[in-house]
């Protein structure tokens, strides 16, 4: 799909400032991280206590962020207002992809923190394990310039299709 090169710097723009986020939302839960262990005192103990709520938190939001995210981004973006070019629909998909992504990660970091608010008092190395397990959750989430340009190419190409079939 062949859009203006505003809305191309748009698009990689929006992909940038989500390859941003998403590396300090991660960042983020590493410093809380190294906030617990500079206070840490006594053994790690392995599964003989584990905060289940946190870690059922941590399943709900991984849940979240690979199952509903997905979902929520198809209706968002199916759902959005009508605009006359593929250049809108384009920066209308980049700024809507961006958010769930970001919201999905927010959910994740959010259970990263309980669990690693349950590990201060616990000691237990399972809500350690989830961390890392939500971390990786994390981190994988960042887009690469050219998957979110195909994300957008895509729905412009569905939108453009349904709107206007001259294109």
């Amino acid at each position: 799909m062949h859009l203006s090169d505003e809305t191309s710097q748009k698009i990689i723009h929006s992909c940038r400032v989500t390859q941003l986020i998403i590396p300090f939302l991660a960042i983020s839960s590493v410093v809380f991280l190294g906030i617990v262990f500079s206070d840490f005192i006594g053994p790690i103990t392995l599964n003989e206590r584990p905060n289940r709520e946190s870690l059922f938190l941590a399943g709900m939001a991984f849940f979240t962020a690979t199952g509903v995210a997905p979902y929520f981004q198809r209706i968002v973006l199916a759902s959005g207002e009508q605009h006359n070019t593929a250049d809108q629909h384009a920066v209308s998909a980049a700024k809507k992809i961006q958010g769930v992504v970001i919201a999905a990660c927010v959910v994740l970091v959010l259970a990263a923190y309980a669990n690693i608010a349950a590990f201060r008092t616990t000691k237990d190395a399972v809500n350690l394990l989830v961390v890392g397990f939500l971390l990786v959750a994390i981190l994988s989430r960042i887009p690469t310039q050219t998957r979110f340009r195909q994300q957008i190419d895509e729905f412009v190409g569905q939108r453009m299709g349904q709107t206007s079939p001259n294109t």
